[in-house]
């Protein structure tokens, strides 16, 4: 894909040169396709006559793959964007999250208060699930949340006078469309000027001496279209993939399991560690600390009070959700959880997590 300056009707251009002759030769020989649909992809500055001179060339198999056209919009260059898009790429969704600055709190409690009942949990096979489906479908209610799309980088010099050069150069650009008079032409070539010094005073702007060069290269890769994030992968073994859940969580394990190994450990630690392990521990208990007793409301408020907003988990259920939860529902959940802590069987729900490896330069092991 590029910009050949080659004129062949082939390609949708009106005349022929020693270029698009050459090209058409090259197509030919080596089997080659082309996307071009014979739309116009350049407007001449000087005399504003449009021609097709940005041509895209393919292997045959990869012809009913891609989708090709031209942008509408010159966006400020003499040349139109060519659009290339892959037909069988579905973009990778965001998972959406609440916007809690803009819940209706008031309305969240009185919903809870009339549909989270103690007595709605005593017949169900797994409580907690019911409870978080609930809560959830309360919250859906009286909660916005973000958009699934995936999110574009910001541009952090655009602002309303650079979206007003825009407005200003899309006119101009669409009346001599419409009418392309000199007139016209000298106006589209006046607005497609301010709006690049807009854009390039904005860009600038924010860059001094005194600019470290991190932030230099954070707003140029911005600039650029270029997201900071780096790209999620998923775990390997070997060469293969590991989706399921399962082969995930074995994976994890085995690699915690080999950093905290013993075989890390120096010589003098592992013979202190061999001589504390052979004394006995007392295990004869009657239950009655504090600890295997039941939980109470009070500890309940308290934990949540000092909870940070961390992620969602697997859930979805947000730590402000439940800390905006009347004392009736609450005490419903204080039920569910003791009851939990009593008989020592946990909800499939709470067996799952979202883990994100993060990996370090060097790990040091002692």
């Amino acid at each position: 894909m590029g910009d050949f300056n080659a004129h062949n009707p082939l390609w949708g251009s009106k005349t022929h040169n020693a270029k698009g002759k050459i090209i058409e030769d090259f197509v030919s020989q080596e089997g080659l396709c082309i996307f071009n649909d014979g739309s116009n992809t350049y407007l001449h500055p000087g005399n504003g006559s449009y021609s097709s001179i940005d041509i895209t060339i393919c292997d045959p198999s990869l012809l009913l793959d891609y989708s090709w056209r031209v942008h509408d919009d010159l966006c400020g260059s003499d040349h139109f964007p060519i659009v290339l898009e892959h037909l069988f790429t579905s973009a990778q969704q965001r998972v959406p999250r609440w916007k809690l600055d803009k819940a209706d709190w008031s309305l969240f409690e009185n919903l809870c208060q009339a549909e989270l009942q103690s007595k709605m949990f005593e017949t169900v096979q797994d409580p907690i699930l019911t409870f978080n489906t609930v809560l959830t479908s309360i919250a859906d209610r009286t909660i916005p949340k973000t958009s699934a799309n995936p999110k574009h980088p910001s541009k952090p010099w655009f602002d309303d006078a650079c979206d007003q050069a825009i407005v200003d150069r899309k006119k101009s650009e669409r009346r001599f469309n419409q009418q392309p008079t000199t007139e016209n032409l000298s106006n589209f070539r006046i607005f497609r000027a301010k709006a690049r010094r807009t854009f390039w005073k904005k860009i600038v702007s924010g860059i001094t001496s005194r600019t470290s060069m991190t932030k230099v290269w954070n707003m140029v890769n911005k600039i650029k279209g270029k997201n900071s994030k780096a790209t999620v992968k998923h775990l390997k073994d070997g060469n293969d993939l590991l989706t399921s859940e399962k082969d995930i969580a074995n994976k994890l394990g085995e690699t915690f399991a080999k950093s905290s190994s013993c075989n890390n450990y120096r010589e003098d630690f592992k013979k202190v560690k061999k001589q504390k392990e052979k004394i006995k521990l007392n295990f004869k208990s009657k239950h009655g600390e504090n600890y295997n007793k039941l939980f109470s409301l009070e500890e309940l408020k308290t934990s949540l009070s000092k909870d940070h907003d961390t992620a969602c988990g697997p859930d979805n259920i947000h730590y402000q959700l439940l800390k905006h939860l009347p004392d009736s529902p609450l005490e419903a959940l204080l039920q569910l959880m003791n009851n939990i802590w009593e008989s020592g069987d946990l909800p499939s729900i709470w067996k799952l997590a979202t883990v994100v490896p993060i990996p370090k330069p060097s790990i040091l092991y002692i």
